[in-house]
């Protein structure tokens, strides 16, 4: 089972006048990611672009697995992961 996570800006994200175009956008997300009941203030580079009637948004953030108070995960000792976890996310945002 994945732990929960939630993220919560703690500021608006501004957009330049490119984002209206199909051009992407760089901008920074700050603040608050939760996961597996542990908060931490982070900022997330996130890429956006405008496409015809919605906005896609991607972006990542690696850290490591005890930032967030877990363990790499292992299998019976032989197979193990890095020390870092990295959580990746596309949103499609459309005006409803």
């Amino acid at each position: 089972m994945f732990p929960t996570s939630s993220f919560v800006l703690s500021q608006p994200i501004p957009l330049a006048a490119a984002a209206t175009s199909a051009a992407a956008v760089h901008v920074t997300a700050t603040g608050a990611l939760a996961i597996h009941g542990v908060a931490k203030t982070v900022s997330i580079p996130l890429d956006a672009r405008l496409s015809s009637t919605r906005i896609e948004v991607a972006g990542s953030i690696t850290f490591p697995w005890g930032d967030f108070g877990m363990e790499a995960p292992s299998i019976g000792g032989f197979v193990r992961v890095t020390d870092k976890a990295t959580m990746e996310f596309d949103l499609f945002l459309t005006h409803s």
